[in-house]
Formats: C-alpha cells, sequence, structure tokens
C-alpha cells in the first residue's frame, strides 16, 4: 500500500506493531478502534505492523471485513526500521494492548520517535513506561477507546504533549 494516503494532516491512524497472536489482544483493540469510529472519528485509520503469529487466524477473520471493503485497516510486514520510524512519527497513537508481555519494545520505539503511547494495564508497562503512556483496563473495549480518545482528542492537546515529553525521557 502506498504509506503517503496514511502520512497526511487530513488522515489520522492508530499504530500496532507486534506479532499477530492472541497474546496481543487484538481483538480489544478492534473492538475499540470500531467504537472510537462509530463515536466520535469516523475518518480514523488502524495500522497493524507484524508478521504472523501462533492461532492468528481467528485475529485475521475479525479483521478480513475491514481490510476487503475500503483499506481502513491496513496489515503489513517486514517494515523497514525508516519506514516503521515514519509510521510511528505519523500515527495519531501507538497502542499497546498486550494482555501479556515481556518487553514492549513498540511503545519504547513509539515513545523515541515522539508519538504517544496507549497501553493495557498490565505490570510490565507500568514498570517499562511508567507515567509516559496513557493505560486503560486489558479487557476493555469501552476502557481502551476512552484512553485511546484522551490521547488524540485536540480537547486534551496538553495531555497528549505531556506523554510525548515523559516519553522522550522514558525513551
Amino acid at each position: 500500500p502506498d504509506a503517503s494516503r496514511w502520512i497526511s494532516p487530513s488522515h489520522q491512524y492508530l499504530l500496532m506493531v507486534s506479532t499477530i497472536e492472541p497474546r496481543k489482544n487484538h481483538a480489544t483493540l478492534l473492538s475499540a478502534w470500531e467504537q472510537l469510529r462509530q463515536e466520535r472519528f469516523p475518518d480514523l485509520k488502524l495500522v497493524i505492523v507484524g508478521s504472523l503469529g501462533w492461532d492468528h487466524a481467528s485475529i485475521l477473520r475479525g479483521f478480513r471485513p475491514w481490510l476487503a471493503t475500503n483499506g481502513d485497516v491496513q496489515m503489513l510486514e517486514e517494515v523497514p526500521a525508516a519506514e516503521l520510524r515514519v509510521l510511528y512519527h505519523h500515527a495519531a497513537a501507538t497502542v499497546c494492548p498486550s494482555l501479556s508481555e515481556g518487553f514492549d519494545f513498540s511503545g519504547i520505539e513509539a515513545m523515541r520517535c515522539g508519538n504517544p503511547v496507549v497501553a493495557s494495564d498490565i505490570q510490565v508497562h507500568r514498570d517499562v513506561f511508567g507515567a509516559a503512556a496513557e493505560y486503560f483496563s486489558t479487557y476493555s473495549p469501552s476502557d481502551l477507546a476512552r484512553a485511546v480518545s484522551a490521547v488524540i482528542d485536540p480537547a486534551h492537546d496538553g495531555h497528549r504533549r505531556a506523554l510525548i515529553e515523559r516519553g522522550r525521557e522514558v525513551s
């Protein structure tokens, strides 16, 4: 896909960089994204960067209607580091929704690129990201939608800038 379609002031997108497997919690992200589009951000796009992991078929089935219709969801693999930095830099937010994680590099990479992070409220995220992320209840699509809104809504620009600044320090 042509990345220039996504990188413009008129296109907002959420970014998730992670292997596509159940513990990464793509289903909660998809539900929250659908809610955000329905309620407040009808043009919000979703970009997933990652390779296929174990038990990925059911996850792909959930995304299939969005992939097939209008391209509002993009799933990319093997994105070169320089292009991934561009995706991080221009995303409205990077979402790290994992149910469990060893160390979440994508959140740190996003922070390094000046992008705010929305993360599931699991211990490793609290330990690694500290006060530099907006947290949400791990199994709640509505709380994830709330957290994303708190970061991307122009009315909360001060909060967004504070997260970005704290992210620079953490990363």
